[in-house]
């Protein structure tokens, strides 16, 4: 099941960095990132396949990637599942012309209670400063006033320094990785 659900995660990744050339946002490169908790690091990839590789062989329950536009960062994405696959968090950041967050659209799916919480995150100067949240039925989509009163999401991050990753979306900026796989320590 864990094998299966990170792989969706992949494609959505795919997804969004295919809708982010539809919307003109300008040519770009992603790199794509995952947790190996096993060796307490984080890995980052530049070719899709090999990512995709990498997550089978450590099983990563944290996956993620950043976009870059004209050298700079644009949005960073991170999913994070569990093994039993009850639950699974989707976040992606946008950043501003100066690399700072602006905003978070998180989205909170718990199976167990059929669940999916949508949020929108301002945030500003490093806070937190609105959220909007709407719950959806998984199966139908509909809006409804369910909520997961059991899931406690990870802490979102208000600064690009503050993800654990953050040495490889610094790095994949500066194009200063040897080869197409770069490892770090995890933080």
């Amino acid at each position: 099941m864990r094998i299966v659900r990170i792989s969706l995660a992949s494609i959505v990744l795919i997804m969004l960095g295919y809708a982010q050339e539809q919307t003109g946002k300008g040519a770009g490169s992603r790199i794509y990132i995952l947790e190996d908790e096993q060796h307490h690091q984080w890995c980052g990839y530049r070719i899709k396949a090999d990512f995709d590789q990498g997550v089978a062989s450590v099983l990563a329950r944290r996956v993620g990637g950043a976009d870059y536009v004209d050298g700079r960062v644009s949005a960073v994405y991170l999913v994070t599942s569990t093994e039993t696959g009850d639950w699974e968090i989707y976040d992606r950041y946008t950043l501003d012309g100066s690399e700072r967050l602006q905003g978070l659209q998180r989205t909170i799916s718990v199976i167990p209670e059929n669940t999916r919480e949508e949020q929108v995150i301002t945030i500003k100067d490093g806070k937190v400063v609105n959220t909007q949240s709407t719950y959806r039925d998984l199966d139908t989509g509909k809006i409804t006033s369910k909520f997961s009163s059991w899931l406690k999401p990870p802490p979102l991050f208000t600064t690009v320094k503050s993800f654990p990753f953050v040495d490889l979306i610094e790095s994949g900026r500066r194009g200063t990785w040897g080869n197409d796989r770069m490892c770090v320590a995890g933080h």
